[in-house]
């Protein structure tokens, strides 16, 4: 498995970081690589995603995962299928800022995103690994650059 972890201290609140993440039918209008979002099953407290990503030297791709939430603490994501993928889990996780000085933490938290992830074949895996860590490196700034459009004072 391959595995990529980035922690963040950013200027938004806990729950401003949460509901970016967490509002899945939003990610077309920011991640340049996502196509469509389906949204397959609703529960109480979870949701099937099925996530089309695209690249222009790459076929269409699908990931479909079972999010959990977690109300302004984590996002949990877990492989329900996928056309490249035979194992991917996601966790997301968002903070308070407590800050030793006293200082206002409402508008900062800690965002921290981990992803592991195992290709279905080695031929996928040559061919998509490279394109798929720069993806999933990407998303936590994309996130804060989309939190900076949504919440811009």
């Amino acid at each position: 498995m391959t595995t990529f972890e980035k922690t963040m201290l950013v200027n938004f609140s806990q729950n401003q970081m949460y509901n970016l993440v967490a509002d899945v039918s939003a990610y077309p209008e920011f991640l340049p690589w996502c196509q469509q979002v389906e949204i397959l099953e609703v529960q109480p407290g979870s949701k099937v995603v099925r996530i089309g990503v695209s690249h222009p030297r790459l076929p269409r791709l699908n990931l479909t995962t079972r999010a959990t939430f977690h109300p302004d603490t984590s996002l949990l994501l877990k492989q329900v299928s996928g056309s490249f993928l035979a194992a991917f889990e996601g966790h997301w996780q968002f903070a308070c800022n407590n800050n030793a000085d006293g200082a206002d933490s409402m508008h900062q938290c800690s965002v921290t995103f981990t992803v592991s992830y195992r290709f279905s074949n080695a031929l996928m895996k040559l061919a998509l690994s490279p394109f798929f860590a720069v993806l999933v490196r990407m998303l936590p700034e994309l996130f804060v650059q989309r939190a900076a459009q949504v919440y811009a004072r």
